[in-house]
């Protein structure tokens, strides 16, 4: 019997090539080791990385980063050693918008931010080849890369949705349960976002094989987008899926003519029926948004901010990402900034970075992009779908951003690839690189990474040091807040979480100092300034806290207590009219003034004044009035259970009974309705049972009968950081009464007789 052969030496060339596959089998798929390596990496980005949650947190965002990095490396790679690249006539157009953005960095008012905010966007540029790439050499895998883990995250976000609305039906209160819940939220981002990402899909699902896999996946989005779409209540949402819709079905509105309706049928008609009573029912639910004009009114400041803020260079903007800052620092005064990271429309986002400069070469891109590649020059169902998404979505740009999604913006790229693919606008060609093609390649490279990466190396500190304040670890936090700043000096969040961290430890002068940086890089920073204030107060130094109260009070109230912190500091150093003026602001702000703070002389409120626009403002007049020991009458048309509660405050419960039950008619999804509901019943010796479970469901929260201490962090929007806390030092007044809302009431409410 013959020996086996020796195996061969492990230096062999076979052993290798049996060590480094150059296929892998999964399933039916065959992959090279690189298509693998970019189908794990799709899955980690679509799953979780490239979503709202994760770009809370400097970890993951690092982690993106590498693997955008590994894809843009693998592709200049490839380029070097002769790979085809695809070619269009895009590409003098984005470069010529990319120079514009480069020329805002250099000019703009914060160039480590926009050092970082122009690396992302030349990432996202040297990813639409990399896109064409994946539509034409791999079709199905990059459609089922993005879909599978995305469809996954919606479908739990619309159980997440209509479960707790089912709750809705267990309180007793009748009628259809709100569109929207305050405090909702979704793995995507706020719940207007969903129905946007499963229209982006929808193109997706036709590259997908076999037949019975894309009616599955097809079927799947379709099922879901459409109680999404509902329960979002997101105007621009409807907007996007009418727009693409009738783009979509426009060549075929010429045929309708020759169509002959079926001869219906007892099934047919049936199925009508309950059609139209689904619609019918659909439409009593999101009925409320179509009349809803606050995020309107929301949207109409942020604009009018965001052109104020780009009007001081306004040829070539202020820099990309500096914005949600510069933004707060144009706020009128007395209205308060908004956060927010993005302007709520495309085109003035671009406008605000780039300027006038930047705006022609972004149009320049969409005219270019829908004339080579547009719903009229697709050959493929396919291909018109993904160009009707794309013009659903730069419609709805008009009203909503959602550009600063990852994800989001690689299914743009995706739809982008398809339509120019399918188009024939691309040509393949093998590019003539010099020899110095990989030199240049590798500084260009360090360049666009270096600036990313410390940025990352700065928020991962960052995270760490939430961590820490989570666990109560302040002196940690502090060490990690200061490494963080030091690594990052262009980002305002960091001196501002060290200065409330290093007044935890008592580190006043590294809080002083830290305030001072705060409010350095983001003058329009309402806290920030009351912290300042606090601080040198608390050191003596007149001047410096005089000085950022009245900065505090300039640019609140953001978290509503800013005025009051600067009426207190006022107060402290000897100016009682001054301080006066600013108490009675902040009682006709916040109603939890009137509620927490012993005011040393009656300020007189002025009857006269012009009444609040908003349920919140008139309570605060109402409560500010019967604090003031003046009438208490609610201002005219005021809501419903204002005028409760100013009936209450002057002992007549027949008319304040009245009016709480007509807010309960007229305003059954405000949590304020049944906020006070519960504590005038508690008065009148009824049972608040459901008007508790009610204002909880609205709420999002328990009511609480004790005092609550300040949140362990804060979750401030326009940076995507977390602060500590409520983003202010420990002396700061933070209008919690005692007993809380809505028990506070009790204070002002006379004897039930």
């Amino acid at each position: 019997m013959s020996r086996p052969e020796a195996d061969p030496p492990a230096t062999s060339r076979d052993d290798e090539r049996r060590r480094f596959p150059g296929t892998i089998w999964i399933g039916h798929a065959r992959l090279t080791p690189v298509e693998l390596c970019a189908l794990l990496g799709g899955l980690a980005v679509f799953g979780n990385l490239g979503w709202d949650s994760a770009l809370w947190d400097g970890r993951l965002q690092l982690m993106l980063h590498l693997l955008g990095g590994a894809a843009l490396a693998g592709g200049v790679v490839a380029l070097l050693r002769g790979a085809p690249f695809p070619r269009s006539r895009l590409e003098i157009p984005i470069l010529v918008f990319l120079v514009a953005l480069g020329l805002a960095s250099v000019l703009g008012q914060n160039h480590g931010l926009a050092a970082r905010a122009l690396a992302a966007t030349l990432a996202f540029a040297g990813l639409l080849p990399l896109a064409i790439l994946a539509i034409t050499r791999r079709p199905v895998l990059a459609a089922l890369v993005a879909m599978v883990p995305t469809l996954l995250l919606a479908a739990s976000i619309l159980w997440q949705l209509v479960s707790r609305r089912i709750g809705w039906f267990s309180l007793g209160v009748g009628g259809l349960p709100p569109v929207r819940v305050v405090g909702e939220s979704t793995a995507f981002g706020s719940v207007a976002v969903p129905p946007f990402i499963l229209l982006g899909l929808l193109p997706l699902c036709l590259l997908i094989r076999p037949r019975w896999l894309r009616l599955l996946l097809l079927g799947t989005t379709v099922v879901l987008i459409v109680p999404l779409a509902a329960l979002s209540g997101s105007r621009s949402a409807w907007l996007a899926l009418g727009v693409a819709g009738l783009v979509f079905v426009a060549p075929a509105l010429g045929r309708l003519r020759r169509f002959r309706p079926p001869r219906p049928s007892r099934g047919g008609l049936v199925a009508a029926g309950v059609l139209v009573v689904v619609l019918a029912i659909g439409v009593a639910f999101v009925a409320p948004r179509f009349t809803a004009i606050t995020s309107l009114v929301y949207r109409e400041r942020l604009w009018m901010d965001t052109l104020t803020a780009w009007s001081t260079t306004p040829v070539t903007g202020i820099g990309p990402g500096t914005m949600p800052y510069a933004r707060q620092a144009a706020a009128a005064p007395g209205l308060g900034p908004i956060r927010q990271p993005h302007s709520h429309d495309l085109a003035l986002g671009v406008l605000g970075d780039a300027g006038l400069l930047g705006l022609a070469a972004g149009v320049s891109i969409v005219v270019l992009f829908f004339w080579v590649a547009g719903p009229q020059r697709s050959r493929t169902t396919r291909g018109r779908a993904a160009a009707s998404v794309l013009a659903g979505f730069l419609v709805a740009g008009v009203v909503e951003d959602l550009t600063f999604l990852p994800s989001f913006d690689l299914i743009v790229l995706l739809l982008a690839a398809i339509a120019i693919v399918d188009a024939g606008a691309v040509r393949w060609t093998r590019l003539r690189l010099p020899a110095r093609a990989a030199a240049v390649a590798a500084i260009a490279a360090a360049a666009l990474l270096i600036p990313v990466l410390v940025g990352d190396v700065a928020s991962v500190t960052y995270r760490l040091a939430t961590e820490d304040v989570w666990a109560g670890r302040w002196s940690s936090a502090e060490g990690w807040y200061r490494a963080s700043s030091a690594l990052d000096p262009w980002q305002p969040s960091g001196p501002k979480a060290l200065a409330v961290a290093a007044d935890m430890v008592g580190d006043r002068e590294m809080a002083i100092g830290a305030a001072r940086e705060a409010t350095r890089l983001n003058p329009g920073d309402g806290p920030s300034w009351t912290n300042l204030a606090l601080l040198c107060a608390a050191r003596g130094d007149r001047a410096c806290a005089l000085a950022a109260a009245d900065a505090s009070a300039r640019w609140g109230p953001v978290t509503h207590r800013e005025l009051i912190n600067a009426a207190l500091v006022e107060e402290r150093f000897g100016r009682p009219q001054q301080a006066d003026d600013l108490y009675r602001r902040s009682l006709l702000d916040n109603r939890s003034t009137a509620l927490s703070v012993s005011w040393p002389r009656r300020v007189p409120i002025d009857p006269a004044s012009p009444p609040p626009a908003t349920a919140t403002s008139q309570l605060a007049l109402v409560l500010a009035l019967a604090a003031e020991r003046e009438p208490v009458i609610a201002p005219a048309g005021s809501d419903p259970v204002v005028t409760a509660v100013a009936a209450a405050l002057r002992n007549d419960r027949a008319q304040a009974a009245d009016a709480l039950g007509e807010a309960k008619r007229r305003q059954p999804f405000e949590a304020l309705t049944w906020e006070v509901a519960s504590v005038l019943e508690a008065h009148w010796g009824e049972d608040p049972t459901q008007s508790i479970a009610v204002a909880a469901f609205l709420r999002g929260a328990a009511l609480a009968f004790v005092v609550q201490p300040p949140p362990p962090v804060t979750y401030e929007i326009s940076s995507l950081h977390i602060a500590p806390r409520d983003e202010l030092v420990q002396a700061a007044q933070r209008l919690t009464p005692a007993p809380p809302w809505p028990w506070a009431l009790e204070r002002f409410l006379p004897p039930d007789q």
